[in-house]
């Protein structure tokens, strides 16, 4: 018993029981994931949606204030996930075309806790066609997730603003019943 009690045990211990993607039940939003600023759209209220920016692997910035005139999915992911990558790759196959992006949707995936030489490496080595980018801060995955665990899944209609936001693996079907088609 006294391997338990050594600290690389202890230490690999905790890292394999902190993986990510831990598949929790879908989460529709309710304007509470702390510290966020956001308030729920519907019943009357002014809808939320997304704000703030992060640097793309195409060197532009992604400005999410102004993507408001068609559905968005926002996956926050970490390179380093299977998880992740396993719904990037469903997301791709859901395409009519996997090398092009969806025309009706943005769909963007934000790394969190990667260096911009490795997101950039994941979306080339996985020929991911959308935009993907990283939150150097982590202030924009604080802000929509809570610090919960990756990937997290965020759609934002142009109707109603936020409307779903979902920790784990999120299924195709039910993302795209909120977005409606994406070509």
């Amino acid at each position: 018993m006294a391997i338990v009690r050594h600290p690389i045990f202890i230490v690999f211990a905790l890292a394999l029981v902190a993986g990510c993607g831990v598949n929790r039940k879908v989460v529709l939003w309710e304007g509470k994931v702390s510290p966020s600023p956001i308030t729920p759209g519907g019943s009357g209220e002014t809808p939320s949606y997304f704000a703030g920016s992060f640097p793309t692997t195409d060197n532009a910035n992604v400005t999410l204030d102004t993507l408001r005139d068609k559905p968005v999915v926002l996956v926050f992911a970490s390179d380093t996930c299977d998880i992740c990558l396993r719904e990037a790759e469903a997301f791709r196959n859901a395409l009519k075309n996997p090398n092009s992006s969806p025309k009706k949707v943005d769909l963007l995936t934000v790394m969190v806790g990667a260096k911009p030489q490795d997101v950039i490496q994941w979306k080339k080595e996985n020929k991911i066609p959308w935009r993907v980018g990283w939150d150097g801060t982590l202030a924009l995955y604080n802000s929509y997730c809570g610090g919960a665990s990756v990937p997290c899944t965020l759609v934002q209609t142009p109707e109603k603003g936020i409307v779903y936001r979902h920790i784990g693996e999120s299924q195709v079907e039910e993302v795209r019943k909120l977005t409606g088609d994406w070509e």
